[in-house]
């Protein structure tokens, strides 16, 4: 969750890795992700990187035409003080 994507390192198939990243509508609900997937050594640790890059950048376009708006780091933080506090009473 907190790194904003998936990754399958060939836990289903043993040669197989895919990456996904979600898709969010205008109320912050994931409600798809966009994925690569491919043979192991075409998503390796050399390229997995600049994959998982153009991946996060297209569901954030994604995303963003369905309407979602990223929350900055401050109201985050915010929020999570705030669920925090009514989840001690």
């Amino acid at each position: 969750k907190k790194q904003g994507f998936a990754l399958d390192r060939g836990e289903n198939e043993k040669d197989v890795r895919c990456i996904a990243a979600p898709i969010r509508n205008f109320q912050g609900k994931i409600i798809a992700a966009v994925s690569i997937s491919g043979p192991a050594f075409r998503i390796d640790v050399n390229t997995r990187n600049n994959q998982k890059e153009a991946l996060l950048e297209i569901s954030k376009k994604i995303s963003k035409r369905l309407g979602y708006k990223e929350k900055s780091q401050r109201e985050e933080k915010k929020e999570v003080k705030t669920i925090e506090k009514f989840s001690k009473v």
